[in-house]
């Protein structure tokens, strides 16, 4: 259970007001309506209503596909059970169970199981089954629609938003890693543990996680917004898989630590890329931020121009094979780093 601290009072109120107004306006609708069972769509808005716009429209989704799969499903058990309760018990248990079995091949059958319990119980005590399921499905589907509209105009959290955040957190935590991890292979060549970039998985997973739900959902309303932050994402991404072949490197046995005349040029490119790293998580791809990849991608040219001067020299030859390798695999990850940057 979350505690509840200053920071997160002032959302926590905000979801319980969304909440409360949209009940309120489900319960409203349906008396204006004259829909017998109003309980039913106040219950469905506030399954429905997420504290993120994505989540409450996929909530919507389901909710709503299972709502019609699940009436239907009822429809056709009720028009062939002919009565008693052995009979409906025996129905009821069918039907659920094909919901249940369905279940774990699309979500929304879990939402169809929940239908199947209104719908035929309330049916079969009813002279018109028919009616109680036209009702139900209204019903259900005007809660559906109070939450989206709550969740779309009344403080509406974006996916975008949790997105751009978890990213700044990750290009934070890339920053510091590049810095410690140039240090630890200059210094020693041996990682200070045992993966110097797995602490940035869990917040990769997130983004992707929430990438997906902006990109499915949000961006049929809004079509503009979620583009810069994916733009983000992609960066992520690839700056991922070089800060994972920097840990390998920087794991790799090679030998007693070695000094290396390319020092100054390391550090100089993560010194570079840590900035960039630190400038895209504040403030995205801004002007700052342009001119920080600028000074990337000079630090990468006068690196590179300095490791040919150095193999021309043959001075490379003076290290061996292992260690040598180690080198070529530690810089070419810093620089697949940097170029991740360069090539937005």
């Amino acid at each position: 259970m979350a505690k509840l601290t200053r920071e997160s009072i002032v959302p926590s109120l905000k979801q319980g007001f969304k909440v409360g107004l949209a009940s309120l306006l489900t319960y409203a609708s349906a008396l204006a309506l004259g829909l017998p069972s109003s309980y039913i769509g106040v219950v469905t808005a506030v399954i429905v209503l997420q504290a993120y716009v994505a989540d409450s429209l996929q909530m919507a989704a389901y909710r709503m596909s299972g709502t019609l799969v699940g009436a239907l499903i009822s429809v056709l058990v009720l028009a062939v059970n002919p009565g008693g309760d052995v009979y409906t018990g025996l129905f009821l248990f069918a039907a659920l169970a094909f919901c249940g079995f369905l279940t774990s091949y699309a979500p929304q059958f879990r939402m169809a199981a929940i239908t199947v319990s209104i719908v035929f119980l309330m049916g079969v005590h009813s002279e018109d089954w028919r009616i109680v399921a036209i009702d139900r499905v209204v019903e259900i589907a005007l809660g559906i629609a109070c939450a989206v509209l709550v969740s779309l105009t009344v403080w509406p959290q974006r996916a975008s938003a949790l997105l751009r955040e978890t990213l700044g957190r990750y290009f934070r935590d890339a920053a510091l890693r590049v810095a410690a991890m140039t240090s630890h292979f200059l210094e020693t060549q041996r990682a200070e543990s045992a993966s110097d970039a797995g602490g940035l998985d869990a917040l990769l997973a997130k983004s992707r996680d929430v990438a997906t739900k902006a990109i499915v959902q949000e961006s049929r309303i809004y079509p503009r917004a979620h583009q810069h932050v994916l733009g983000l994402m992609t960066t992520a991404e690839r700056i991922h898989g070089g800060l994972h072949a920097m840990a390998n490197a920087l794991a790799a046995e090679s030998g007693e630590p070695a000094s290396f005349i390319m020092e100054p040029e390391m550090r100089e490119l993560a010194a570079s890329i840590e900035a960039a790293l630190l400038s895209l998580a504040d403030t995205a791809w801004s002007e700052h931020t342009s001119q920080r990849i600028e000074v990337v991608r000079g630090a990468l040219d006068r690196a590179e121009a300095r490791l040919q001067e150095l193999r021309s020299l043959g001075t490379t030859r003076r290290f061996e094979l292992a260690k040598l390798s180690q080198f070529y695999a530690f810089y070419h990850a810093l620089r697949r780093v940097g170029e991740a940057l360069t090539r937005n």
